[in-house]
């Protein structure tokens, strides 16, 4: 399939890259880094807001007239590497990917960066499918690392987990809820949140259960396995006798997880998030 590469110039092309960059933080960065930041700070309005105020230096990818990824490029943004060019980001959906989206973008960037004798760029620790693309584009590590941080610090996160599981001093919006995770030796592999009951929001996106796995352990059969026993759990523990379980149309890896436990496609329905419709599947498991 023949994508577009191009300079983004247009306003549907700005809100397009926008998107993607949200969408992107999503199925990239769940497990890796703080959900609450995910859902609270990265939000869609910021990352259309984030578009429109720094148009310069991005190339976006389109299939037709959506945006599917984007680059964006210029000198090194400090003085601890003079004469250096840098890839700030590169995004494409996950639908996309292993399609060589990427390095049609990374190749057009660089062209842009010819002036530059070197090109840097920083990955997140634990990003492993863009450590390994980089790699095979030919970057290499140099030593260097830094620390961000984004969300809310790991000693305030267990008081907050435990208030959704007792129900206490919850959000607006929020209900009374179990999170468990998969971890293997020492090794964070994933989330799963069992919500003990539905709002009309959770009725139309979100449902009774939410999983994460962190994308260096994608394809391993992880989410089926914690899909499994978060089932067995709303039976046993909370009480449940049939959960809501809701993805994104485009993820068809979620879906597959969801039908090989059971899950059962009551219908698909349109979603406002933060401004933008996303088409929503909702499947029901009977427990």
């Amino acid at each position: 399939m023949r994508y577009l590469i191009k300079p983004m110039e247009t306003e549907a092309e700005t809100d397009g890259k926008g998107y993607v960059h949200w969408k992107s933080w999503q199925e990239t960065y769940t497990g890796l880094i703080d959900q609450e930041y995910l859902t609270n700070h990265q939000t869609l309005e910021k990352s259309l807001l984030t578009a429109r105020r720094s148009p310069d230096n991005i190339v976006v990818a389109k299939d037709g007239d959506q945006v599917i990824g984007f680059i964006a490029y210029g000198a090194y943004r400090d003085d601890t590497l003079p004469g250096h060019g840098e890839v700030y980001a590169l995004y494409v959906l996950q639908a996309y990917q292993r399609q060589g989206v990427g390095f049609a973008l990374m190749n057009a960037a660089l062209e842009q960066l010819s002036a530059y004798e070197r090109i840097a760029l920083w990955v997140l620790d634990g990003n492993e499918k863009a450590i390994s693309f980089y790699k095979c584009y030919g970057f290499r590590f140099d030593g260097a690392s830094q620390t961000l941080m984004l969300g809310t610090p790991r000693d305030e996160i267990l008081p907050r987990i435990l208030d959704a599981h007792t129900g206490t001093r919850l959000k607006p919006g929020y209900v009374k809820a179990t999170h468990l995770w998969l971890v293997e030796e020492e090794a964070f592999i994933g989330e799963v949140s069992i919500r003990h009951n539905l709002t009309d929001a959770l009725l139309r996106y979100g449902g009774n259960i939410g999983y994460w796995v962190r994308c260096s352990r994608w394809g391993q059969g992880h989410g089926t396995r914690m899909l499994s026993e978060a089932l067995t759990y709303a039976r046993q523990e909370v009480g449940l006798s049939r959960v809501l379980i809701t993805c994104d149309d485009d993820n068809p890896g979620s879906a597959r997880v969801i039908e090989k436990n059971g899950g059962v496609l009551q219908d698909k329905i349109y979603n406002d998030l933060n401004g933008h419709t996303i088409l929503t599947r909702r499947y029901w498991i009977e427990l």
